[in-house]
């Protein structure tokens, strides 16, 4: 049997998540996401976090969830008119970063990008201590 990929999932996931959990509902999306994400030993969103640390600015220590909560608390308080926020509003809102996502990491040299990235953002903090490269010798 094979596994459909999650970035193949978005969509159905966003219009008809019943399909795929007895619940519909933010906090359920993201226990499936995270479950598809353990289920492939964590390939599913190999750099989804860092690709969020990178637009957060912020939250090297968070997991991809709160680090979500953040991006969006920051797009809603960038907003003239920030509506109080609905579930519906919450998926989008995740599936949407998701497919942004997909499309940088499934490109030529997605994953290098998204650790390029994630490598300069650490760079520019300042408690950043980077780890000193060891050179090995070469043979002859």
């Amino acid at each position: 049997m094979k596994l459909t990929p999650l970035s193949e999932l978005v969509e159905p996931l966003r219009h008809h998540q019943c399909a795929f959990m007895p619940t519909e509902g933010y906090e359920t999306l993201v226990a499936y996401v995270l479950g598809f994400d353990a289920a492939t030993g964590g390939g599913a969103l190999t750099g989804f976090r860092e690709w969020l640390i990178t637009r957060v600015r912020d939250g090297n220590n968070l997991d991809w969830p709160m680090l979500l909560d953040m991006l969006r608390a920051q797009r809603a308080a960038s907003t003239v008119e920030a509506r109080e926020e609905r579930e519906k509003e919450r998926v989008d809102f995740l599936c949407d970063s998701l497919r942004a996502f997909f499309e940088v990491q499934q490109s030529p040299d997605g994953l290098r990008t998204i650790y390029v990235d994630y490598e300069a953002w650490l760079g520019e903090q300042e408690w950043y201590d980077p780890p000193t490269r060891k050179r090995s010798p070469r043979k002859r």
